[in-house]
């Protein structure tokens, strides 16, 4: 009789658990569902937090999402910058050895590059912010043309300045320099200073508080 009434006590612990435990998830079930309804974040719209990768000081400040392959080979902070010729919109050849003495940043883009158009403008304050340090910006379009740029400029009205005083926009038509310094994805940016010397690299599009920062390390 012991063993039956023991058997039974057991049974009823392990019913109790188990119900005790569905009656749990009922309740974080609708919690969630409470949430969402409510305007909270559902489960199934959560974003992931895509980061933009900073400016690279060392091999530790390589950004985690970054492929640490993709990295291997590619011009990064303290390398001198690899020096190239390419034409501008006239059929000019310009050099960026031609620059020397002078701040320099070298961006990577295309017409197709939603990100690239964003930080245009930021690309125009910083002209005239710092035309009084000199600063240059080498537009470098990859593998498009002069009437794909030209048609670009003139139809998204994103810059309200000449381009050819400052932004020199030129045409890496067979990705010969992207590939040279490594480049990946585009928008990427390169900040180089008077002796030629990259001090930050950025991919992504910038905002003006970053830039503002890479120039200060590239003024120094």
């Amino acid at each position: 009789m012991e063993d039956k009434n023991s058997t039974n006590n057991s049974l009823g612990k392990i019913l109790l658990f188990v119900s005790g435990m569905g009656i749990l998830a009922l309740a974080a079930y609708f919690l969630v569902f409470a949430q969402g309804a409510s305007g909270g974040t559902a489960p199934g719209d959560l974003v992931a937090n895509v980061q933009i990768t900073p400016a690279v000081a060392d091999s530790q400040r390589v950004n985690q999402i970054i492929d640490e392959e993709a990295l291997s080979g590619a011009i990064q902070v303290g390398d001198v910058a690899p020096g190239f010729y390419l034409d501008n919109k006239d059929g000019e050849q310009q050099s960026l050895e031609s620059l020397r003495g002078q701040p320099v940043i070298v961006n990577f883009w295309a017409t197709w590059c939603a990100p690239c158009r964003v930080e245009m403008p930021e690309f125009e304050e910083a002209l005239n912010d710092y035309a009084d340090d000199n600063l240059v910006i080498m537009g470098l379009n990859r593998e498009e043309g002069p009437e794909a740029v030209e048609t670009f400029f003139t139809e998204e009205n994103l810059f309200d300045t000449e381009l050819d005083t400052s932004f020199l926009s030129l045409y890496d038509t067979t990705a010969t320099v992207a590939e040279a310094y490594g480049v990946f994805n585009m928008p990427t940016t390169y900040f180089i200073n008077a002796e030629g010397v990259v001090t930050d690299v950025h991919r992504g599009p910038l905002a003006r508080v970053q830039l503002d920062g890479y120039m200060e390390r590239a003024l120094e």
